[in-house]
């Protein structure tokens, strides 16, 4: 699909969705209190190459959820979310949002995880005036619409703890940088490489793969002979067949990676190859904070195992969002202004507020995998 018929395509879905909503989603009556329902949507990667972070966020909406509804529901109602699997691709994404505007009439989406499906499903989102609380990191989110907000930082604040630690680190004069092909690697390898050139390294590759790759016998052959300092993988689960045949093929060379590459799948497939790969992170999952650790604690009983960062940040945001609904109702503007004007919200990762295009504004911190572990890179 080209640029252009691609362009095309996605206002003319924006603008069916918008005529969907107007002719039935707009003459429906609002829910009074006390109704059965209150329905909001959620778009995530539940099945596909990317499912497993899509099942650690829905695990934390059903949680989040649950308080939500045991402390009165929104106007008391009871709080219900309607699933829709986007397999992190920005097709489905949009008919999943087209779907949920149209027929369902939700005032609140969560998701998408992916950049890409974001991206899709914005149009829709600011023409119905549907808030979206998403995880997608590309720079491009960050001027997605009045109506998209994000739990994560951008990208650009992602490099801006990984890069310098490089730099200074590694010493690079030369480097690699190897992407998914899609809006979150694009923008995560762009942001590293305008950095990098700041810090003075000049020679910067770029390798692009598709999601879901297995296979980087050549792309890592071609590297090998290239003799980079560094490398820079900015993949999903990827990563782990990176690592296990960069190994394979007898490189040493650090590895740099983004925040995704903290999931055990990765860890299975790469072993001892993962060890020393710095990545930044979105939150301390060893935090102290007792409403942390009461949280760990009830998640580890319900699923057999602690919760990972995508899935708790989803927690605090479907909270947030949670005391927007209770002042507006499904008023999706008055949901808007309150999370803008959200500066001080205390959740299980501490404090949290959203800058003026509607990002989440939080410190990151440093990670590695040591003895095949997620450990701070200040931890002993």
């Amino acid at each position: 699909m080209n640029t252009r018929f691609g362009i095309i395509l996605t206002i003319a879905v924006a603008i069916l969705a918008v005529w969907v909503w107007l002719h039935f989603g707009a003459k429906e009556t609002v829910p009074q209190a006390g109704s059965a329902e209150f329905r909001i949507g959620a778009i995530l990667p539940l099945s596909g190459k990317a499912s497993q972070y899509g099942q650690w966020i829905q695990e934390a909406l059903e949680l989040a959820r649950e308080d939500i509804n045991r402390e009165g529901g929104i106007a008391g109602s009871e709080l219900v979310i309607i699933y829709e699997d986007d397999q992190a691709n920005p097709k489905l994404a949009t008919s999943a949002m087209t779907k949920l505007v149209g027929v369902d009439k939700v005032p609140v989406v969560f998701g998408s995880w992916a950049s890409s499906s974001v991206l899709a499903q914005a149009p829709i989102a600011n023409a119905a005036k549907v808030v979206v609380m998403c995880q997608g990191i590309s720079p491009k989110v960050r001027d997605a619409g009045d109506f998209i907000f994000r739990m994560l930082p951008d990208a650009s604040v992602y490099m801006e703890y990984l890069v310098p630690y490089a730099v200074e680190t590694a010493q690079p004069k030369s480097v690699l940088s190897m992407y998914v092909n899609n809006d979150f690697g694009v923008g995560l390898a762009s942001s590293a490489e305008q950095l990098l050139r700041e810090a003075g390294v000049s020679e910067i590759k770029k390798q692009a793969f598709a999601q879901g790759e297995t296979n980087f016998r050549t792309q890592l052959t071609v590297a090998k002979e290239d003799k980079p300092d560094a490398i820079f993988i900015f993949s999903y689960a990827e990563a782990g067949h990176i690592l296990k045949q960069a190994e394979e093929l007898g490189m040493d060379v650090p590895f740099f990676a983004s925040g995704t590459f903290e999931n055990p799948n990765i860890l299975t497939v790469a072993g001892d190859a993962a060890n020393g790969v710095v990545y930044p992170y979105h939150i301390d999952l060893d935090s102290p904070l007792p409403i942390y650790q009461a949280f760990q604690a009830r998640y580890q009983e319900r699923y057999g195992r602690r919760a990972e960062a995508f899935g708790i940040l989803a927690y605090d945001g479907l909270r947030i969002l949670g005391e927007g609904m209770r002042r507006c109702g499904r008023d999706g503007e008055c949901i808007r202004d309150y999370l803008y004007n959200v500066d001080d919200y205390v959740g299980i990762t501490g404090k949290s507020a959203f800058d003026d295009h509607g990002d989440i504004i939080k410190e990151l911190i440093m990670k590695t995998v040591r003895d095949g572990e997620f450990v701070r890179m200040d931890s002993n």
